[in-house]
């Protein structure tokens, strides 16, 4: 229902690889892919799979891999910027955390998820 509301008709080809997907990526992450498809003016299938097989390429298969993902893509970036080494800054990181609250486990739980993906 998602893709014939955003993309167009479901034929027997787009049935299979709708299929195929499902059994790959989780819905949050397909509906995300739909999301950034549609945002872009980018309404068709080839677009959507074109997104979905970057993210299969870094192994992200849930949402939540994707915004671990991304997450440790910024902290690359700010970690090129400082000139500083990656693993002392995780652990200088990993140490102003405080875990008082959901949010701020969630946010530790996705750097830890950052870490993971990148030893991967």
């Amino acid at each position: 229902k998602l893709y014939e509301e955003n993309i167009g008709l479901i034929n027997g080809v787009v049935a299979e690889w709708l299929i195929e997907i499902s059994q790959t990526i989780d819905y949050n992450l397909f509906k995300k892919a739909i999301e950034i498809a549609t945002d872009r003016g980018k309404c068709n299938k080839g677009y959507v799979s074109g997104i979905i097989k970057q993210w299969l390429d870094v192994n992200i298969k849930t949402l939540e891999q994707l915004e671990a993902y991304k997450l440790q893509q910024q902290y690359k970036k700010k970690d090129v910027k400082t000139n500083g080494s990656s693993t002392k800054r995780t652990k200088q990181f990993e140490q102003q955390i405080p875990v008082d609250d959901e949010k701020d486990e969630e946010y530790y739980r996705l750097l830890k998820e950052c870490e993971r993906l990148s030893r991967e």
